[in-house]
C-alpha cells in the first residue's frame, strides 16, 4: 500500500528533504499520481509505463528538475540530485577522457543522459561513456532519450551514490546489464570509494582493473576521489596526466 503524501513527509528523511523544484513539480501532477510520485523517492514502487513517463517528466518540457528516474520490471524509482552527484561526477569523467586520449581510444562522454527502451526500461547514469568504434550512435541533433532500440548502448556507465548503495548494487546493476552495458562503476560519494563490475558475461563480476579501458587500474579512481577533498581540480588533472603519460 502506498502511504499518503503527508505520512511520507512526516515519517521519512528523504521525502522531507526533497528540494522545492521536485515537490513543486510533483504537486503539479494529476492528483492520482502525487502519492505514487512521493513514494517512488522512498524506493521501487509498481507503476505503469504511462504513469512513469508522467512522473519522470518525459512529456513535460521542463521535466522533473533535480531528479533521476528509473523504470525496471514495471517499477519506478526516483532519486533526488545534489552537490555530491555533480562534484564526484567530475573525477570519472576526467579519468575516462584522459586515459582514452593517452591510449588513443575514441571516446564520447555523456553526462546525465537518459537511456531506455520505450515501454519497459529507462535509466539515467551520471556518466555514460562510448568507447572505441560504435556502429549506431545517437544522432547529434537528437536531444531526447537515447533509444537503445535504435542506438548502441554506452560501453561504460557510472553512478554516483549518496544514499542508495543497495539499489545501485542490486536492481540498477541488473538493469544496466540487461541494457548490454559492458562495465559499471558505482562511486560511493560519502566514502570516496569505487565498486566496479564487468557486465559482459552472464553474471556480473567485480573487477579492480577496467575491462573496457585495458590497462586502467581502478585504484586510480579511488585515489582521485580522495584527492577531490583537497578541492583543487587542476592539481588532480595534472596528477592524472603524469600517471597516464608514464
Amino acid at each position: 500500500m502506498i502511504l499518503s503524501r503527508f505520512a511520507l513527509l512526516k515519517g521519512t528523511e528523504i521525502i522531507g528533504n526533497l528540494p522545492e523544484t521536485i515537490t513543486s513539480a510533483i504537486d503539479r501532477l494529476p492528483p492520482r499520481l502525487i502519492d505514487l510520485a512521493y513514494a517512488s523517492f522512498e524506493g521501487w514502487v509498481e507503476a505503469s509505463w504511462d504513469d512513469f513517463e508522467a512522473i519522470a517528466g518525459n512529456k513535460d518540457p521542463e521535466g522533473l528538475l533535480g531528479a533521476k528516474a528509473y523504470y525496471y520490471n514495471q517499477r519506478i524509482h526516483m532519486v533526488p540530485l545534489g552537490y555530491e552527484h555533480s562534484r564526484q561526477n567530475d573525477i570519472p569523467y576526467k579519468i575516462s577522457t584522459l586515459f582514452a586520449a593517452f591510449n588513443q581510444v575514441q571516446s564520447i562522454e555523456c553526462i546525465n543522459a537518459t537511456l531506455g527502451k520505450a515501454g519497459c526500461k529507462e535509466c539515467q547514469p551520471d556518466l555514460s561513456i562510448y568507447l572505441g568504434k560504435i556502429d549506431h550512435l545517437p544522432a547529434s541533433e537528437n536531444n531526447q532519450i537515447i533509444d537503445l532500440n535504435q542506438c548502441d548502448p554506452p560501453t561504460l556507465a557510472v553512478k554516483i551514490v549518496v544514499s542508495s548503495l543497495a539499489n545501485d548494487l542490486g536492481p540498477r546493476r541488473s538493469l544496466y546489464q540487461e541494457l548490454v552495458i559492458q562495465e559499471y562503476w558505482v562511486i560511493d560519494g560519502s566514502k570516496r570509494s569505487l565498486i566496479a563490475f564487468d557486465l559482459s558475461g552472464e553474471t556480473a563480476q567485480a573487477i579492480t582493473q577496467s575491462v573496457v579501458l585495458p590497462g586502467l587500474d581502478l585504484a586510480i579512481v579511488t585515489e582521485a576521489l580522495g584527492r577531490s577533498d583537497e578541492g583543487y581540480e587542476a592539481a588532480i588533472t595534472m596528477w592524472l596526466i603524469e600517471i597516464f603519460q608514464k
